[in-house]
């Protein structure tokens, strides 16, 4: 049973592979006054919703990283990151633009819809 729960736990960590860098409100700062596009995603690594998301913004993040930054924050050890945003789950998609937040969407798995909300950040 140990073995199996080890093996689980290794496995969601091996699905996430989203392109983002882990959000740090330093980085998040700096691309704010630099008024850089943004792409916040909150997530949790065990939340089957998020790794939905997860894949296409991947595939966004690896064609459009010259657009805009792509952050992380994980829902369950960036408390603090995640109330600083206003938000009061996982599965959040926020895009900012010259300095200011242009979209905010909850659960969405879409792929066009997730596609067109990422985009209001180029």
């Amino acid at each position: 049973m140990r073995v199996f729960k080890i093996l689980v736990v290794a496995l969601a960590f091996a699905t996430f592979s989203f392109a983002g860098e882990a959000f740090s409100k330093a980085k998040f700062d700096e691309l704010m006054s630099e008024g850089k596009g943004i792409v916040v995603h909150i997530h949790a690594t065990w939340c089957g919703t998020c790794k939905k998301q997860e894949k296409v913004l991947d595939q966004i993040a690896k064609q459009n990283s010259d657009k805009a930054s792509f952050l992380t924050v994980d829902f369950d050890s960036q408390k603090d990151e995640v109330k600083s945003l206003g938000a009061n789950d996982r599965s959040v998609i926020i895009v900012f633009k010259d300095g200011k937040e242009v979209s905010r969407t909850f659960y969405e798995t879409n792929e066009e819809k997730i596609k067109e909300q990422v985009k209001l950040a180029f």
